[in-house]
């Protein structure tokens, strides 16, 4: 059986910005590749492009190495969710948990898919539960 799990933009950049969850974020990928699915809503893609620039313009990283990091992140065996069928479900789980849309998308992905959601972000991963699903850290998924 292929395990698939929905992972928001935090654990994704963290595979290649240097970071505490680095070495979780790896091992989860790595477990994965050996026959699971990683799915993410559309716009995770942009939220990590995003992450790159800010780590350039703030000279953490170069521009070259935003680029590189995007050719990686492009190439990696992402499943990418067009998020339209998720925006009522996305709008009413921000409005009940004082979420924004955006991080609301990465729950009701995992609800439409019916299965895990990997997080770091403490509120997401709380609103996550209240709804009675399964999530787990990076560390802790690496961990199972």
């Amino acid at each position: 059986m292929t395990e698939r799990v929905v992972v928001d933009a935090g654990v994704v950049t963290s595979l290649f910005i240097e970071g505490g969850g680095t070495s979780q974020a790896r091992t989860l990928f790595r477990q994965l590749e050996a026959g699971g699915e990683v799915a993410v809503p559309g716009f995770c893609l942009a939220e990590c492009a995003d992450a790159f620039r800010r780590q350039a313009q703030s000279g953490k990283a170069s521009p070259q190495q935003a680029q590189e990091w995007l050719a990686a992140l492009r190439a990696l065996p992402l499943r990418i969710v067009p998020i339209g069928g998720l925006l009522p479900r996305a709008l009413a789980l921000g409005l009940s948990h004082d979420l924004g849309v955006y991080p609301a998308l990465y729950i009701a992905l995992a609800e439409q898919l019916g299965c895990p959601l990997v997080t770091a972000d403490e509120r997401l991963a709380s609103a996550a539960q209240s709804e009675g699903m399964v999530v787990y850290s990076p560390a802790s998924f690496a961990g199972r």
